[in-house]
């Protein structure tokens, strides 16, 4: 084995290391020669290109056909992806719950939510492990109730804020918000945006806005997850 060089694809290697060459942190010399092997994985197999028909030349093409290739996104019967679509709190619950591997939840997870009739049958499980993983938080009401409001379109600050939660990033003392409106961030949210953003997990616009109050878009999604996962 070239130390220096690249392993190659389905190969068994074995290697052996002569007594006396390596030592502990103690100074204990490697008493007798000691050996072994192992097998390089397969070559992956190529990747197949991203077919949806709204998505060529689009600047989230390659963070979406990853996520796609991975089984964490998908698009629409037609054929499309609608990149531009506004992504709802239940779908950004499922995708979550999806990288993270979280384990699927129950009703009863869901029982402090007035509102858990709302969620459809297929997303309980997903939208269950989130409340319970605490990925995403109801929304208190006067009268003392919680509700989960799943088709409430997600904000790019809930996004950050989500993000920050599932991958338990913390702000440092004294971190600015690196964008021109970032006095609009909700206290809330401040110190969670300034951990998605310091950890490179969101960005602003080209005029340096974040715009906190706009609606996160599936691409936009697509976008933050990808780096997510690629921070793993």
């Amino acid at each position: 084995i070239d130390p220096t060089g690249d392993l190659d694809y389905a190969t068994a290697y074995r290697v052996k290391i002569p007594a006396g060459a390596v030592e502990d942190t103690a100074g204990n010399d490697l008493a007798a020669d000691c050996a072994f092997g192992f097998t390089t994985e397969l070559l992956p197999a190529p990747r197949p290109p991203l077919t949806f028909t709204d998505m060529a030349g689009h600047w989230a093409e390659d963070c979406v056909a990853e996520l796609v290739y991975r089984g964490i996104l998908s698009g629409y019967p037609d054929g499309t992806f609608r990149p531009e679509r506004p992504i709802t709190r239940l779908e950004a619950a499922c995708i979550l719950v999806r990288v993270l591997g979280v384990a699927p939840g129950t009703g009863v997870d869901l029982q402090k939510f007035k509102d858990a009739g709302a969620i459809p049958a297929w997303a309980v499980a997903d939208a269950a492990a989130a409340a319970r993983g605490g990925l995403l938080t109801g929304y208190p009401h006067p009268d003392g109730s919680l509700t989960f409001e799943p088709a409430k379109l997600i904000t790019r600050t809930e996004m950050a804020a989500i993000v920050a939660r599932a991958m338990g990033l913390t702000a440092q003392a004294g971190e600015e918000l690196p964008f021109t409106d970032g006095d609009q961030v909700s206290p809330w949210a401040q110190e969670s945006v300034a951990a998605a953003a310091a950890n490179g997990l969101i960005s602003g616009h080209p005029d340096g806005s974040f715009r906190p109050a706009g609606a996160a878009s599936r691409a936009e999604c697509a976008a933050v997850i990808h780096r997510m996962v690629e921070s793993f």
